[in-house]
Formats: structure tokens, sequence, C-alpha cells
């Protein structure tokens, strides 16, 4: 069942200047249609000009710097750029939900305010405060004026595609239709065999999100234990590390399925979650229950418990995500086949 027909030209709007999981799984759609032999290119709304950054050379995209609102024409936004769909008259439009905190917390994508009050009350407070703000010092009042929801997407007929079922669950209560996965994978550098021996008890942790309440933790356990914040680290740096450590822990929130707790699995680590956005979703992190918590006072005792138990028992824990690793590695295979579905015509 393909949204396409053949001729059609698929173009994915990307962020410019952002390297990212999310951008580099755009660019692994791209390749992968045109390998398949779509007619495929990127559009780097922000910056047409730019060029494909070394660090997604590897893949076969290529990039064009306009792009014309015809009926032959396919495009796939981003969730956090849901606001070009408006620009578009006679070309078909599928969003990308690749998260749905993103979407309502990209910079500059005006969310209609009413929806913004059902998503958050501490977004709604403090994206009128930045309306109101740009409209006064700023004499920006399209913030007001021009708006994307998810009524607007509903009613112009968009497909949607969602990354994870956390994503997909918010939709369909929201009434929302066409939608189809279109799931991803992890960069394949990280699937080598894994090192069990000369493990050490370091934890890592994104710094990103969760800080507050991973300080908690990190106060609460043995200071024989290092901890470690994924910052600054190339891809070389990144694996080395995952592949000496036992644990990886993440209790920030999980817009979409994070790549960070698939690639530590993936080298060896153990992985404890909170169960925020997809992480409370067997489907999108599928660990067993007992390695996820609420991010709660009350929790602390239970996870600094298990984190105890890993240390000291890490050789029989790992083998508790032996399925989270398979399923991991059997994402691509996943990914083409709903390509396949969604943009092939046999």
């Amino acid at each position: 069942m393909a949204v396409i027909t053949k001729g059609t030209q698929i173009i994915m709007f990307c962020p410019a200047h952002l390297i990212t999981g999310g951008t580099e799984l755009m660019h692994q759609f791209v390749s992968s249609l045109i390998c398949k032999g779509v007619n495929a290119a990127l559009y780097y709304f922000n910056d047409p000009s730019w060029n494909i950054p070394q660090e997604f050379s590897k893949y076969e995209a290529k990039k064009i710097e306009k792009v014309n609102d015809i009926t032959s024409v396919f495009i796939v936004l981003p969730e956090s750029d849901a606001i070009d769909a408006l620009k578009f008259k006679k070309a078909s439009v599928a969003i990308w939900w690749l998260s749905i905190d993103n979407y309502y917390k990209a910079f500059f994508q005006p969310i209609s305010l009413s929806e913004v009050w059902t998503y958050s009350k501490n977004n709604f407070i403090k994206e009128l405060l930045r309306r109101i703000y740009h409209t006064i010092f700023k004499n920006d009042k399209i913030l007001f004026n021009n708006h994307i929801s998810l009524k607007k997407i509903h009613k112009m007929g968009l497909f949607n595609f969602y990354q994870s079922e956390y994503a997909k669950d918010y939709l369909m209560k929201k009434n929302m239709n066409k939608l189809y996965p279109l799931k991803d994978y992890i960069n394949t550098e990280f699937n080598e065999s894994i090192n069990l021996i000369n493990r050490k008890n370091i934890i890592l942790y994104n710094p990103a999100k969760g800080l507050d309440f991973t300080k908690k933790i990190i106060n609460k356990c043995n200071k024989t234990i290092t901890f470690i914040a994924l910052k600054g680290l190339s891809r070389l740096e990144l694996k080395n590390l995952m592949q000496s450590s036992k644990l990886y822990i993440d209790f920030g929130n999980h817009p979409g399925k994070d790549r960070l707790p698939r690639e530590a699995a993936l080298n060896g680590c153990c992985v404890i979650t909170g169960r925020r956005g997809s992480a409370n979703y067997y489907d999108d992190v599928p660990i067993p229950a007992h390695y996820k918590f609420e991010d709660c006072h009350s929790s602390i005792p239970l996870i600094v418990e298990k984190i105890n138990d890993v240390m000291a028992n890490y050789d029989k824990h790992f083998h508790d995500f032996d399925k989270y690793r398979l399923i991991i590695q059997s994402e691509k295979n996943d990914f083409e086949k709903q390509i396949n579905i969604l943009f092939i015509n046999d």
C-alpha cells in the first residue's frame, strides 16, 4: 500500500547545522529510497545552501535547494517543522513524528495555544510569555496569527508517520488518522561483538535530560561507582566508553525511541530508565519492567538497590537484555520493510 505513485519525488525536510540521531535518520531515509530507485532528496529548510555534513557522507543521499509545490512532489516534514505544511497547496505532505514532545517545544513553531494548554500547562505559560515578548519588543505578530495544530493537520488530510508507539498512541487519542509506522535503526558502527571482560563500575547518563533526578541518584550511590555524562564525545570515544561500562541510566523525557539506550545496550551496558514518554511503552523500550522506575523520591532507594545489584552481578543482569539487543539488531530490516510498504510500487 504505497502512499505515492511512480515518478513522485520525495523530499525530506531536514534542519541544517544539526548533527543528531534524528538528522542522521533523515539521511538514512533518503539514502534507502535512492538505493531502491526512488527519486528522493534532502532539503535543508533553514539553510538550503548547506552541504551534506561529513558525518553523513557515507549515506547515498543528495540535496536540493528549491522545492516546487507541484502534484508530483511528496514532502516529509519532521514534527518540529510541521508549520511548513501550511506552505503547500498541491504537493502531498506527511508529518514524520520522530517525537511528540519536540513538536510542542520546537523553537519558533507556533502551535495553537489551546493545544499547548492541553499538552502542558507549564509549556503554555512559557509559550504565551514568549509570544507576548516577540509581539511587543520585536513586532513579530506571526507567532499569534499563523499557527499549526493537530486539528489543522487532520483537516488538511496529511499523512502521519510515527517513529514510536508512544507517538502513535498520542496521535490516536487526538483522533488523528492516516497513521503509518516508519521507525528507525541505530548507526551500524555500534553493531559489533560485545566484550564482557574488564567491565568497570561505571554508569553512563545523558546530562541533557532528567539531570536533576539523576543527580539525586548519584548522591545516594556508593562513591566507588563512577558516573560519566555522555557529552562532547566522538563516535569512537562513545563506543569505547560504552564497551567498558556496566550500566546506562536515563530518567529524562523520552520524546521518541531514543538512540542512546539502544547504543548502550548493543555495546553491552545494562539499561535502567524512567517511565516518561516512550520509555513507558514496552514496544519502544523492550526491557524487563523491573529496570524501569518512576522518577519520584520514593523510587530512589529501589533504583540505588538495583544499581548496586547490577554493579555486583553484571554478568547475570547482562543476559536480561539479550532480547533487547536482538530487537535492536533487527530494526534496520524492519525500517527497510516499512519503506517498501509506504513508498515502493511493485
